[in-house]
C-alpha cells in the first residue's frame, strides 16, 4: 500500500527500505502477504500496523501487479514471483518502523520528479499513477 502520511513535517507517500529479500535495500511501499482467513483489506491493516504502526483509512484499490525477483526469503533458490494488490490509503499516526524496515522516505508531489530516477520501477509505476490521478 502506498500510504499518504506525514513524517518529520513532510506530507506525502511513505516508502521504506526493506532489510530482507526480496527487494532488500530498496525503497518499497509497506505491506506484505495476505494473512490467512481474513479479508485482503483487514490483512493490509494488520500488516501496516505491524510494519510501521500506522492505522489505515480511505483504502483505495489501484491495480493488480506482478513482480519477479531472483532473490527469495524461503531458501528454495527459485526466486520470488508474486501477484500484488496495489492500494493507496491514508495513514493515521506517526510512522514507527519495525525491525524489517529502515530509512523512511516521504515522497511528495514536489520532490517526486527528482526522486523518481532513484526508485525501483515498481514504485515508479504506481507513484506515476498516484500523480496522474492526483491522489497525493
Amino acid at each position: 500500500v502506498f500510504i499518504r502520511t506525514e513524517h518529520d513535517g513532510e506530507k506525502g507517500i511513505l516508502l521504506v527500505k526493506r532489510l530482507n529479500h526480496p527487494a532488500k535495500n530498496v525503497y518499497w511501499p509497506v505491506g506484505g502477504r495476505v494473512l490467512r482467513g481474513i479479508s485482503t483489506e483487514e490483512s493490509l491493516r494488520k500488516k501496516v500496523e505491524e510494519e510501521c504502526s500506522l492505522a489505515l483509512k480511505k483504502i483505495e484499490y489501484l491495480a493488480t501487479a506482478r513482480t519477479f525477483f531472483k532473490e527469495e526469503p524461503f531458501g528454495h533458490n527459485k526466486g520470488t514471483d508474486t501477484i500484488n494488490l496495489v492500494y493507496v490509503a491514508d495513514g493515521v499516526g506517526e510512522p514507527k518502523l519495525n525491525s524489517l524496515h529502515t530509512s523512511p522516505l516521504i515522497v511528495t508531489r514536489e520532490n517526486y520528479q527528482d526522486l523518481r530516477p532513484t526508485l525501483d520501477p515498481y514504485s515508479q509505476t504506481y507513484l506515476d499513477s498516484i500523480n496522474e490521478k492526483n491522489l497525493w
